[in-house]
């Protein structure tokens, strides 16, 4: 996936947090140096973000 392809971004600043949204089904766009490490930039593909925003989210109330 290339950057343009994405819907949604983030980044995050550890491998965990990296590997976490990975497994989320967010896509590893680039690693860039940053002041204070590394920087992870994840993108969500359009069908993933869909799929999430249809589906009942794990911390909504429950009636």
């Amino acid at each position: 996936m290339q950057l343009h392809e994405a819907v949604e971004l983030k980044e995050a600043y550890s491998v965990s947090n990296a590997n976490t949204a990975i497994q989320e089904g967010w896509k590893l766009l680039a690693v860039a140096p940053g002041a204070n490490g590394v920087t992870y930039v994840l993108g969500k593909p359009k069908e993933v973000a869909q799929m999430l925003h249809n589906s009942p989210r794990h911390d909504a109330p429950r009636r």
